[in-house]
């Protein structure tokens, strides 16, 4: 019963890791972004 359902649970961990780990990345892809708006900015404003 125990061995049976093991399986399943990782399949659950696994999956749970993947969308944090997508979460990560678009957060820091967010983060990327909104930087490169910032310098942009400061390039025009310079110019």
């Amino acid at each position: 019963m125990v061995l049976r359902q093991r399986p399943l649970f990782k399949k659950i961990d696994h999956a749970f890791m993947r969308m944090q780990l997508n979460n990560n990345i678009r957060i820091s892809h967010g983060i990327l972004t909104i930087l490169l708006i910032k310098m942009t900015i400061f390039n025009l404003l310079l110019l």
